[in-house]
């Protein structure tokens, strides 16, 4: 076995951050418009996979398609008989959102830092691992197990990517997604989305309404379009409320914008909704009963607008996020993101909407899976755990519960470990996202480290 110490990991940097950037620069966002069957998610996630792949074949690694959901990568001729790890990454990003300061999709770089959308969420792990798997060829390091790097397309929707590569594939013996906060996590909330779609009262003053960019982001704008009002009472209502309200006149009223904050959907404290704020403003200033019932269910984040509010002490609050709506002709479309811990069920959920909303919208789940916990004790997530307390010893080391939904969700076998430290800012779909380049190198080692001692295990079961 080759003494690690003597890699060299800096000679990978400049590559590593070029990468990086390139990454970023494909806007790889869910596009319907340009969905085909080669490309089930849209271009630029067609895109995004194809750079992947062009690197892969440059550096001679064995690359499998899985029909524009996922691909995989790993050392040319590996042994298909031996234990399979699966590095799972997701090269699919929310929506651009309001308020940059810098360019979301130009991978800026100023004072040490990397911005734009998903260099957080999850590109720099995409890429770190990337590198992993090019220095355990380049120094041929020799590997009991099959390391395998998956990049799925889906995350940040509904996982359909990775459900299609697993009935390919089947499930990991191990698998680890580096989207998350170290250390290993206990488990993650349930988490589910749901589609509501109803007929907007004729009576409403709301002639047309779009706002957000996606069910699991805390909405950054919302515009609204009412019947002309006195501007001086909207001027009044901004200086009243501090929101950030911005005004046009239309053919056939007037247009109220309202910016809000984007965060992620597992943190909406984090964020300023604003969808909540725009039908708000409609409430008051029009003393609109249809904006008003919609406030009064999903303005609170606690889900006590819906009966719904619950804790545990293992998983902490339930939280909503009401992430998008549009108008569809005279149709009203919601659609509503809950993390929920383990005291609850999304079918208990579903009945509350279902008797607190207007019955005559049609309820939907395109997204739902229960509150999990991780097994800790077997071999790989061990390893993992001793792994850090050796390296990290200065941060804290107890499994928490992870907020946001990763793959481990829908991927047998697998845990979210890293790459981000407890205390660090949370920049998941936020504006302004950045990474620090200078932890690269660190993480780099530290994943190397850890890949050798996973890949070199007896066994992983």
């Amino acid at each position: 076995m080759i003494d690690l110490k003597q890699i060299d990991y800096q000679q990978y940097m400049d590559e590593l951050v070029a990468k990086l950037g390139d990454l970023v620069r494909v806007p790889s966002v869910y596009d319907s418009s340009t969905v085909t069957q080669e490309a089930p998610y849209g271009e630029q996630m067609a895109n995004a996979l194809a750079l992947i792949t062009d690197w892969a074949n440059q550096d001679g690694f064995d690359i499998t398609h899985y029909n524009g959901h996922a691909i995989l990568i790993e050392q040319m001729n590996a042994d298909k008989t031996a234990e399979r790890i699966d590095y799972i990454s997701h090269i699919d990003v929310v929506g651009e959102g309001m308020n940059w300061t810098y360019p979301a999709f130009d991978a800026v770089i100023e004072d040490r830092r990397m911005y734009g959308r998903g260099t957080n969420d999850m590109k720099r792990a995409a890429v770190i691992t990337y590198f992993v798997l090019r220095i355990i060829k380049d120094y041929q390091i020799p590997m009991k197990n099959r390391l395998c790097l998956v990049y799925g397309t889906d995350e940040e929707t509904n996982m359909q990517d990775l459900q299609h590569y697993l009935e390919v594939e089947g499930a990991p013996d191990f698998a680890m997604t580096p989207d998350a906060v170290f250390p290993l996590g206990i488990g993650e909330k349930g988490a589910t989305t749901w589609y509501m779609t109803g007929e907007k009262p004729s009576e409403s003053a709301i002639i047309n309404i779009k706002g957000g960019e996606g069910a699991n982001n805390v909405p950054s704008i919302c515009k609204v379009t009412v019947p002309m009002i006195d501007y001086s009472k909207i001027q009044q209502y901004r200086r009243q409320t501090g929101w950030n309200i911005e005004m046009a006149p239309m053919n056939d009223g007037i247009q109220i914008t309202v910016k809000g904050k984007s965060a992620h959907a597992s943190r909406p404290d984090l964020g300023v909704n604003a969808i909540i704020q725009a039908l708000t403003l409609v409430r008051d200033l029009y003393e609109d009963t249809f904006a008003g019932h919609l406030v009064d269910l999903f303005g609170a984040s606690d889900g006590s607008g819906l009966d719904i509010a619950c804790s545990s002490p293992e998983m902490g609050p339930l939280t909503i996020n009401l992430g998008t709506i549009n108008m569809e002709g005279q149709q009203i479309v919601m659609e509503l993101d809950s993390r929920f811990p383990q005291v609850t069920t999304s079918d208990a959920i579903t009945e509350n909407i279902k008797e607190k909303l207007d019955s005559h919208f049609e309820i939907t789940r395109p997204f739902d899976t229960p509150a999990i916990l991780y097994n800790l004790d077997g071999p790989g997530s061990k390893t993992l755990m001793t792994q850090f307390k050796n390296r990290y010893p200065e941060h804290p080391q107890e499994p928490e519960l992870k907020g946001g939904v990763t793959y481990a969700k829908v991927v047998p076998n697998c845990v979210a470990f890293g790459m981000d430290f407890q205390g660090q800012p949370m920049l998941a779909h936020q504006a302004d996202e950045y990474i620090e380049l200078d932890n690269l190198q660190d993480l780099l080692q530290f994943y190397t480290e850890i890949s050798v001692e996973l890949g070199n295990l007896e066994t992983l079961k």
